[in-house]
């Protein structure tokens, strides 16, 4: 094997892993909206993304890993899409709009996973809670910062 087939194994093994991923955790988000949190077990959630049990623990140790990487995808989509919707606007008030506007098209794309976030929060381990939070600080920065530039060019009133 080559050097190039190594890294293109290792490229469709990766991908093949992503989507098992995201497939367990979109079937999870879908079951614990519907039944709540704590009436689904991992054998729910394995036979709602058409895996084994045994494959569902390959990726995630107990549903909180679950959750945590739900909410950890809408994190990852906040980071990755404000500040590029921010870049794109040319003004203060221009660019604030552009960045509320994306931050409420994230929300209402992932809203069963943004909805899961507030119903279980509060059961997640001290860690898990920890981080989600830094997470979300890191995450909403560029709107207090775009928010804050705004109010310092005297664009927008600060309330």
């Amino acid at each position: 094997m080559t050097a190039d087939s190594e890294d293109i194994n290792a490229i469709i093994k990766g991908a093949r892993a992503e989507f098992r991923e995201r497939q367990i955790v979109e079937a999870a988000v879908r079951l614990m909206q519907k039944k709540g949190t704590h009436s689904v077990s991992m054998q729910a959630i394995a036979k709602s993304a058409g895996v084994s049990v045994g494959l569902l623990y390959k990726y995630f140790s107990d549903k909180e890993q679950i959750v945590l990487a739900a909410i950890t995808r809408v994190l990852e989509e906040f980071r990755l899409r404000i500040p590029a919707a921010i870049a794109e606007a040319t003004d203060h008030v221009d660019k604030v709009i552009a960045a509320f506007s994306e931050f409420c098209r994230i929300v209402d794309e992932q809203r069963h996973a943004v909805v899961l976030t507030y119903q279980v929060s509060k059961s997640l381990s001290k860690e898990g809670l920890q981080s989600i939070q830094a997470q979300e600080l890191e995450t909403l920065q560029p709107l207090v910062d775009v928010a804050a530039a705004a109010i310092d060019a005297g664009k927008l009133r600060n309330v």
